[in-house]
């Protein structure tokens, strides 16, 4: 990295903490996009201001401004040490010329891309980074949850009434087509990020002698236990393929301006525990968290000039 200090410099790298077109904030952290000529003067002038850490993304300065070639971060000692071990992962080390300073309250790191580096690996560098800077200030982009609904036929006075009826129905609706009885297969060999990965991983989490009574296999029929696992029914993916459901507030007025958000329906499921304790869970995602042609939708804010 070049150092550059002449007052020109340093004004022009000022103006990236003043003009708020100019970097981006967070909760946690600054984050300026500018070329790579500036980089020592940007880092001089967030040592000048002590804001909260900075950010800085360099690229050529007549080039690609996606095309980032250099990182510099300017943020609290108390990063230092996550920091060292960053510089010291074989991921980084062959790609990037890594440097990093501390000083009495504050460190410094800069990241140079060697000339046969990729950018696929900035990419990771960057990830890394913002993965233990954002805290609070992480930007909403994805939300899901589950609801849950337990159903009790020894406590429910409602479901007492009913019991015979109940769990005629509970007995009809499992064996409904549109049912199916899931039960994971820990011996069959899966991907990475598949659906069943999850699963599979809490199933040899618990002991051997725990996994029986808890988990539902496909060999469980096989094996002689003294108590059922918990038994997991769900709708086939391509029967709530089409289903959603309209999310909003039982206080609002007809005249307040609710937002009217969409959910897609992911999984409706229905577990039956050893007592005959019945759990219904919904599944669901936000098809769209921030509104349409928000920055954080697109992350285009800093590189459209």
């Amino acid at each position: 990295m070049e150092t550059t200090r002449d007052s020109a410099t340093l004004e022009r790298a000022h103006l990236y903490f003043e003009d708020p077109k100019k970097y981006n904030d967070f909760n946690d952290l600054r984050l300026i996009l500018a070329p790579a000529e500036l980089s020592e003067a940007l880092l001089e002038a967030a040592r000048c201001r002590e804001l909260k850490p900075t950010l800085i993304l360099c690229h050529p300065p007549n080039g690609d401004r996606r095309d980032i070639c250099e990182l510099a971060l300017w943020a609290s000692a108390r990063e230092y040490s996550w920091l060292q071990e960053l510089c010291s992962d074989p991921l980084f080390q062959d790609d990037f010329i890594l440097l990093l300073n501390s000083r009495k309250e504050t460190c410094e790191f800069r990241a140079s891309r060697n000339v046969n580096s990729s950018e696929a690996n900035m990419d990771r560098l960057v990830s890394r980074l913002l993965s233990c800077l954002l805290i609070t200030g992480r930007p909403l982009r994805y939300y899901g949850c589950t609801f849950f609904l337990p159903l009790d036929l020894q406590l429910d006075e409602d479901l007492q009434e009913k019991g015979g009826a109940f769990k005629q129905l509970i007995e009809s609706l499992v064996e409904s087509p549109d049912v199916e009885h899931h039960q994971i297969n820990p011996s069959k060999k899966i991907s990475r990020f598949s659906p069943d990965e999850s699963e599979v991983q809490a199933y040899l989490y618990f002991l051997p002698l725990l996994r029986d009574f808890i988990v539902d296999t496909q060999d469980s029929i096989n094996k002689a236990v003294a108590i059922k696992p918990i038994q997991h029914w769900r709708l086939r993916p391509a029967t709530i393929q089409k289903m959603s459901l309209q999310l909003g507030s039982p206080y609002a007025s007809a005249k307040q301006n609710f937002p009217n958000l969409i959910a897609k329906i992911c999984d409706v499921s229905l577990y039956r525990y050893y007592n005959d304790l019945l759990l219904f869970a919904l599944r669901i995602e936000l098809n769209e968290v921030l509104p349409k042609g928000s920055s954080l939708l697109e992350n285009n804010r800093l590189v459209h000039k």
